[in-house]
């Protein structure tokens, strides 16, 4: 059972099988890890599935070295994982030559016996053909060897990750073209950076997003040039290319809960809204969840048969949240609560696609002059809601168990309860059920 422990990983509050594959098997399995979801919470659970795990991959294993089957092929690196097995780092005929001469004698007496053998000379003594990847091959090679990183995502996920680091890179080869990897200069990346600078001066664009940019490329290009030991210098590849950002970003503003109330929650209010996307609306203004937040709710996470009813904020195998605290639970009150009893299995036409929801939202709100400037959106409810709790001095980690931010001082003891919790929500609500019984009538504010 030790054994398995250390193949045992937690992500979020569920436990992963992850184990690193051994250099022998590199030729035949070239994951870096093997990472498999137990789908559990329990520690217990989790030993013992691990444990099943490992031995049907320790069998697929042995079954590739009795075999010789592999997994995928990748003969430059395989010559230079041989070069390892031996004790040796793959070297270039060219950098063999810049080599101290006692390790070039003790690499000819270790090939004594095996001249003959070609992958083997190759390996000690240079000359394998080195993998030419151009910049246009980067985004998929990454994706490759970055399965970690979309483990629970969903797909809308993914393509929101993967997204901007695609345009990142077209806009790179759009100006120095689709060059080798391995020619990158830092005259490019300085090219990359100004001008990114001449479209921030025509007005359009922060230096947030030239940041963003760079930083992507920055990222995909390391873990590339480790992977494929390409041997750029990364670190002066990318030194200090950033744009200097003194904090100018902008911010969204909040809408007055006077506001909210005339505009969302009227029952006449957003008629030409679908209804899901109307009813999350207003599910988003009581509990000041994020969109996506909402949009990935399943019946098993809302809980309407409870002293408290309330919504369950989890991490999910097709759904990762934004950060690890943004688990929680979230007291339902007012027409929040109303409208999840209408919908208690979840919203079905936008679970795992929360930007198509702010999409449909937004567009309706711009066309029906319900914003009152360009600084406001849907998720502008959200910041509403931190409004409402510092007015109504919520203590800072009531605010951080409902908002799901981390609490900035050491926790002791279990943390608020769900009836805590709702007393709070009950005093900052925008509105009841009973002031929702009649057509046109407007909310009335608790306070």
């Amino acid at each position: 059972m030790e054994g398995v422990m250390k193949h045992i990983l937690k992500i979020g509050k569920r436990y992963h099988y992850n184990r690193r594959v051994p250099s022998e098997l590199i030729d035949f399995d070239p994951r870096e890890y093997v990472r498999v979801s137990l789908k559990t919470d329990s520690y217990k659970e989790a030993c013992q599935k691990a444990g099943v795990y490992d031995q049907k991959i320790e069998a697929y294993w042995n079954d590739l070295l009795k075999t010789g089957k592999k997994y995928t092929s990748q003969t430059f690196q395989s010559v230079v994982r041989k070069a390892r097995l031996l004790g040796f780092e793959y070297k270039s005929v060219e950098e063999l030559t810049k080599t101290d001469l006692h390790e070039v004698i003790k690499r000819y007496e270790t090939l004594a016996g095996n001249e003959k053998s070609k992958p083997l000379v190759t390996a000690l003594l240079g000359g394998a053909q080195e993998k030419s990847l151009a910049l246009s091959e980067v985004p998929n090679s990454f994706w490759a060897i970055s399965e970690d990183r979309i483990i629970n995502k969903s797909e809308d996920q993914v393509r929101k990750w993967k997204n901007p680091r695609k345009r990142a890179f077209k806009n790179l080869i759009d100006l120095i073209g689709d060059k080798e990897v391995k020619r990158l200069t830092r005259d490019d990346m300085i090219a990359f950076r100004d001008w990114w600078i001449k479209r921030i001066q025509k007005g359009s664009l922060s230096k947030n997003s030239a940041n963003k940019e760079i930083h992507a490329i920055k990222n995909m290009i390391e873990r590339i040039n480790e992977h494929e030991r390409l041997g750029l210098d990364a670190s002066w590849l990318f030194s200090k290319i950033g744009l200097l950002d003194r904090g100018n970003k902008a911010k969204r503003s909040s809408f007055d809960s006077s506001y909210i109330i005339k505009n969302f929650l009227q029952k006449d209010s957003m008629l030409g809204l679908n209804d899901e996307a109307k009813a999350i609306v207003r599910v988003l203004a009581e509990t000041g969840a994020r969109p996506k937040e909402i949009c990935g709710l399943e019946g098993s996470d809302i809980v309407l048969d409870h002293e408290v009813p309330h919504i369950k904020i989890r991490f999910k195998d097709n759904q990762e949240l934004k950060t690890i605290y943004s688990e929680r639970d979230i007291p339902l009150v007012g027409l929040a609560l109303d409208t999840i009893k209408s919908y208690p299995d979840g919203f079905s036409k936008y679970r795992g696609r929360s930007d198509t929801l702010s999409a449909t939202v937004n567009k309706y709100f711009r066309e029906n002059n319900l914003v009152p400037s360009k600084k406001h959106s849907l998720y502008s409810l959200r910041h509403s809601f931190q409004d409402r709790m510092t007015e109504a001095n919520i203590p800072d980690r009531v605010q951080c168990e409902l908002f799901g931010h981390k609490f900035s001082r050491p926790e002791y003891g279990a943390g608020p309860s769900l009836k805590l919790k709702l007393e709070w929500l009950q005093k900052i609500q925008l509105s009841k059920k009973e002031c929702w019984s009649g057509r046109g009538r407007e909310f009335k504010s608790p306070r």
